[in-house]
């Protein structure tokens, strides 16, 4: 197994820029946080097949389980392909952070791990989001913003541990105060009607 080190001692030529505060640029809502309830919410372990993508391997699977909100924990597994976006802010816009251009890495990962949340975007069609942490064959720490339809699994497959969120919708809508669309809970109904 090879040891994965991160250098914490910087030379002036790549010292970090000074932390800053962040403020996005629209309203500030009256209610921030939304919080649904989700008692007696299974959990599921599922082991991805090697060959298939992250969505191909997670979303049909989900969806024919009537599961369409769900949080996944990646965790041990290869990728023979990946696929990656930074969120980094950027001058020229309003937002506080802007997606790079996608990253390509054509070549063997280990998924040290990654965090997916399961829901729907505008449309209603299926919409997966995941952050994760991958290290190439150098040992160099990579990651972001993973593109679930690019980063295919390798040999072995993957696990995902899935929490399903069945007394919740998950919604990509635009919020006007950070002026970008993201998922966005509600609940489905009365959350203790069945207990």
């Amino acid at each position: 197994m090879k040891t994965v080190s991160a250098n914490h001692s910087a030379s002036r030529e790549d010292e970090l820029p000074p932390v800053r505060m962040l403020r996005h640029p629209g309203p500030m809502p009256a209610t921030r946080w939304t919080s649904v309830e989700n008692p007696g919410a299974p959990a599921l372990r599922l082991a991805l097949p090697a060959g298939s993508t992250l969505y191909e391997a997670l979303v049909p699977v989900l969806r024919e389980r009537g599961v369409t909100a769900c949080a996944i924990n990646l965790l041990d597994g290869h990728f023979t392909r990946g696929a990656y976006c930074l969120a980094r802010p950027m001058p020229d816009i309003a937002q506080v952070i802007a997606y790079t251009s996608p990253i390509m890495v054509g070549r063997d990962l280990r998924l040290i791990g990654a965090g997916a949340t399961l829901g729907e975007d505008e449309r209603g069609a299926p919409l997966l989001h995941c952050h994760g942490l991958l290290v190439d064959a150098e040992g160099r720490l990579i990651g972001g913003h993973l593109l679930t339809e690019q980063c295919v699994i390798g040999p072995g497959g993957c696990v995902a541990y899935v929490h399903v969120l069945g007394s919740t919708r998950l919604t990509r809508r635009y919020d006007p105060h950070i002026q970008l669309a993201v998922f966005q809970p509600e609940p489905k109904g009365d959350p203790h009607a069945d207990h």
